[in-house]
C-alpha cells in the first residue's frame, strides 16, 4: 500500500513517543490524533522525511492488506538507518488479549510502501497460523525483523486458549523462521 496523505485539518494531542531519527533526518514518532466523528483519540504512526509529515497507520484507516487499523500500536516502533520502520499494530475487532489478532509490518523506506510481514492467518514458521503479534518489534540494519508472534501451544500462560508467545525472525524478503517457540527446550535443559 502507498503511504497515505499527510491528515488534513486535524491537531496531534500532547502525547509523543519518539521512535528515533537517521542521519537522514528522518524521524519515526507515534501520538494520537482526534477522531472526525466523537470526543476521543486514536493511535497515528507518523514519518517526517523531507519536511512532509506522512502517516504510516492511523486507527480506524485501512492497513495494507485489506483490513483496518484497530485501537492502536503496540509500541514501540522500530527504526533502523536506511529509514526502514518495523510495527506493529492492533488490528479490527479488537481482542484479548490485545496481541490476538495483531499485525507486524514494515515501512520501506526505497519503495515508499507499507507492507504486511506477519498477521494472523500467516503461517507460523514451526506449525500452525499465527493469532497475532506482541509489542516491539525490532528492525536491524540488515532489514531483519526480530518479533514476539502469537502461534499455537499447549504449554505457558496462554495455555488454556491453546495460544503461546514465540520469538521470530523476518528477513529482509520477509521469510519467517522460528528462533524460539512455547515448549522448545531451554538451553541446558
Amino acid at each position: 500500500a502507498r503511504l497515505a496523505a499527510p491528515i488534513q485539518d486535524s491537531t496531534v494531542a500532547s502525547y509523543f513517543q519518539i521512535v528515533g531519527i537517521t542521519n537522514g533526518e528522518e524521524v519515526v514518532f507515534n501520538t494520537n490524533v482526534p477522531r472526525p466523528d466523537a470526543g476521543s483519540f486514536r493511535d497515528a504512526a507518523f514519518l517526517l522525511h523531507d519536511g512532509s509529515l506522512t502517516s504510516l497507520a492511523l486507527s480506524g484507516n485501512s492497513a495494507p492488506d485489506g483490513g483496518v487499523y484497530g485501537g492502536g500500536l503496540l509500541d514501540p516502533l522500530s527504526l533502523n538507518d536506511s529509514g526502514d520502520v518495523a510495527f506493529a499494530f492492533d488490528l479490527e475487532p479488537f481482542n484479548f488479549p490485545i496481541e490476538v489478532h495483531a499485525g507486524l509490518y514494515r515501512y520501506a523506506h526505497d519503495a515508499h510502501t507499507v507492507s504486511p510481514v506477519a498477521e494472523p492467518g500467516t503461517p507460523a514458521p514451526g506449525g500452525g497460523t499465527f493469532a497475532g503479534v506482541g509489542f516491539g518489534p525490532h528492525l536491524n540494519n540488515r532489514g531483519e525483523i526480530a518479533f514476539a508472534g502469537v502461534a499455537p501451544a499447549d504449554i505457558g500462560p496462554g495455555a488454556e486458549l491453546g495460544l503461546g508467545m514465540g520469538l521470530y525472525l523476518a528477513d529482509s524478503q520477509d521469510r519467517l523462521r522460528a528462533i524460539v517457540r512455547p515448549g522448545d527446550a531451554a538451553p541446558g535443559g
